[in-house]
């Protein structure tokens, strides 16, 4: 099953987290949502999500990931201002990169940014 990774620049540990949980909400993408550690040095007993693993099946993924994108930028904006980045890498190279900072209309913003997906998935 491919497998799209996405990242949160200029983010915390907590907002991935905060992603995973959101996203697994969604009967669509249940079980299909990963966070992605790295592996812990030698010293170390775990490490922080670095990014969240999609798994893509055909059937509206791209849609719903978008849908809960928004939501979630929607979400973090009132209690976290400033800039915040999500980068998608898909299978096939392709990436897509969103930032968004004071945005009002996050649901256009989000389509827009995933509208050449969507229009393939």
């Amino acid at each position: 099953m491919p497998l799209a990774v996405l990242h949160i620049e200029n983010g915390s540990e907590n907002d991935l987290a905060s992603l995973v949980d959101l996203l697994s909400d969604y009967d669509e993408l249940r079980g299909r949502i990963r966070p992605v550690r790295a592996l812990p040095g030698p010293d170390e007993m775990g490490t922080a999500i670095e990014a969240i693993s999609i798994a893509l099946v055909p059937g509206g993924v791209a849609t719903i990931l978008a849908t809960g994108l928004a939501l979630w930028l929607r979400r973090r904006s009132p209690g976290r201002p400033g800039k915040v980045g999500l980068r998608l890498e898909l299978p096939d190279g392709t990436k897509l990169h969103l930032d968004a900072k004071g945005v009002e209309d996050v649901e256009a913003v989000v389509a827009a940014a995933v509208k050449p997906w969507t229009d393939t998935h």
